[in-house]
């Protein structure tokens, strides 16, 4: 039956930060766009985590079964059908959906992606008017032709906004000094503070005990002669 499929992306861009930022939970992720950055892949030209866990995926499917699939790398020959059912289609499965499999390939997330979010909705196609003006004028034969063997596809943006996620450090270095002098400063600034009154609690201490052991001048009585 055919279907009229506008079929609506919305863009988000990722932005994390690199080494020695954590940006997955407990590992680092890959600047791609650093000056430095070597691509180690050998059968992709751009480095991404799905492209790093094809190839890992391929070099291990063709290590053991001893060939490939028409959509993997080059490495070797084509499966036959025996070795698709018996060798590639049960590792595969077990390659795509094994965590440790995929924790072998050593794959590292990339600071920067850029993902699609693709909408699709569907509709009746074509409506009864267009129909019967197709085949009041011979543009098709009959009523079901059309809905046997024609398909409207658009694509298009949803909208033109990219939505844009990114990574930023809770504390920088200078964050950091600041409330590290400000905090030392209190803490500095009340001990000088405590240290004056207690000294002059021991001034005043020693002062009254001097008051209270000095010796009382005597009064000599006067005589008159």
């Amino acid at each position: 039956m055919l279907r009229l499929l506008p079929i609506q992306s919305l863009c988000t861009s990722f932005n994390f930060l690199p080494s020695p930022f954590k940006a997955f939970g407990e590992s680092e992720c890959l600047d791609t766009r650093s000056a430095t950055f070597n691509n180690t892949l050998k059968y992709f030209e751009r480095y991404t985590y799905m492209h790093c866990l094809l190839e890992c995926a391929a070099d291990l499917l063709f290590k053991a079964c001893g060939c490939i699939m028409p959509s993997d790398p080059p490495l070797g020959p084509i499966c036959s059908l025996k070795a698709q059912g018996e060798c590639y289609m049960p590792l595969m499965r077990y390659t795509r959906t094994n965590a440790s499999a995929q924790t072998h390939c050593q794959c590292k997330e990339v600071c920067s992606s850029t993902t699609y979010d693709v909408r699709m909705s569907t509709a009746a196609f074509p409506s009864q008017l267009w129909n019967r003006f197709l085949v009041d004028n011979y543009i098709v034969p009959d009523d079901t032709y059309t809905k046997d063997n024609v398909l409207e596809l658009r694509i298009f943006y949803n909208d033109m906004l990219v939505e844009t996620v990114e990574q930023v450090p809770v504390y920088k270095t200078a964050t950091i000094v600041a409330n590290l002098g400000g905090q030392m400063g209190i803490c500095l600034g009340a001990s000088i503070l405590t240290l004056t009154e207690l000294a002059e609690f021991f001034v005043f201490l020693f002062m009254c005990i001097l008051h209270c052991f000095k010796p009382m001048n005597t009064v000599n009585p006067i005589t008159n002669h």
